[in-house]
């Protein structure tokens, strides 16, 4: 069937999701499994949200409003900007794609770092635009003077995310100010903070503090991690009214259901609910990265709700084997093929894990000399 589509396409790998739970109880016949995988939070959704589902489920049979004034409403007065500067999309995932689509012809090129969110690479691929993947610094740090040098006349997007995915490491403000003064104003700069409510370091930076050292900046979030509604896929950009009017022509419509919407309008107004979370989040990743790092592994710094661990003989192999113990995982690829990304459970959902990998993760991980 190549023959029927444009080499681009025929070359490209999908995105592999991680497994879910269902799918390995039911392939290896285990009772128990652990999945942290995909940086899903610990509990759930807020009370406030679920009832609010609960009742859109009535109106299913209606579409949603499809300018999503109230969400969008809601979103401006949190943030502190025009109604007119905020677009929604099925998930932050859209709406990287919708920047892509708007801003991008495959005659353009964009600059992200590698290793980041694998969204950026499967993206510009699909579409056929070429691009430059800059590699970190060491301690997978950005860097920012060869993001700069890596833009062109025709780059029209910079993807930064931060903290960032699949490392958890993020652009401290003196960084992405450079990032962002640097930039020439025929380019999108496209800062992706999907984990940005884990912040806890000193020098990091909500970007949308910092709006006004770039005409284009695009930020994006979601809520699918800090709040918990991963399964109804919301996220949310805010931009110049210009910047974001353009986006909404190539938005396809009704593209947030009516469900979501109103689980997220009610999840914003639970402070308490999401602030309970992140003070969990905060003192189990600091446990579970001492913990990993007292048994002999490497876990890199993390601002996120997830830890990369490394450096194993084979990332995939300790995958494997804490998958036959019901401990899911998330195996990495490329230049973190000898990492696993663990997302940072409950307590008890901890324990479990470390427990499992202390026995299969012994055997599996470099000696200290190939460090």
């Amino acid at each position: 069937m190549n023959e029927f589509v444009p080499g681009h396409i025929a070359r490209l790998a999908a995105y592999e999701p991680g497994r879910s739970a269902e799918q390995v109880a039911r392939e290896l016949g285990l009772d128990r499994i652990v999945k942290l995988a995909s940086n899903e939070r610990s509990s759930g959704a807020s009370p406030r949200a679920i009832e609010a589902a609960i009742a859109a489920l009535s109106q299913t049979h209606l579409y949603p409003d499809g300018t999503y004034e109230g969400l969008r409403a809601a979103l401006a007065e949190r943030l502190g900007v025009s109604a007119d500067e905020v677009v929604v999309g099925n998930g932050s995932n859209e709406l990287i794609e919708l920047a892509f689509r708007t801003f991008t012809t495959p005659r353009d090129h964009v600059v992200f770092a590698d290793p980041s969110f694998a969204i950026y690479r499967v993206v510009s691929d699909s579409f056929g635009i070429a691009y430059s993947a800059v590699p970190m610094r060491d301690g997978f740090l950005y860097d920012v003077p060869a993001m700069l040098r890596s833009v062109r006349p025709e780059t029209r997007l910079v993807l930064v995310a931060t903290p960032n995915n699949p490392t958890g490491t993020y652009l401290p403000r003196q960084d992405l100010e450079t990032l962002l003064r640097g930039l020439p104003e025929h380019v999108v700069p496209v800062v992706d903070e999907a984990y940005f409510e884990f912040y806890d370091a000193d020098d990091a930076v909500d970007a949308m503090t910092l709006r006004a050292l770039h005409p284009n900046l695009l930020v994006l979030r979601t809520f699918s991690k800090a709040y918990g509604l991963a399964a109804l896929r919301v996220g949310y950009g805010v931009g110049p009214a210009a910047l974001v009017g353009l986006m909404q022509r190539v938005r396809p419509p009704f593209n947030v259901n009516r469900v979501a919407e109103a689980a997220a309008c009610a999840a914003l107004d639970d402070a308490p609910h999401l602030a309970a979370y992140l003070a969990l989040n905060r003192v189990e990743r600091s446990r579970v990265s001492g913990a990993l790092a007292r048994l002999g592994f490497a876990p890199v710094a993390s601002q996120a709700n997830f830890v990369l661990v490394g450096r194993f003989a084979s990332g995939r192999s300790l995958f494997e084997a804490l998958m036959k113990r019901g401990v899911i995982v998330r195996p990495m690829h490329g230049v973190l093929s000898d990492y696993v990304r663990i997302t940072i459970g409950t307590p008890e959902a901890n324990d479990v894990m470390l427990s499992v990998i202390a026995d299969e993760g012994a055997r599996l991980v470099r000696p200290r000399t190939e460090l």
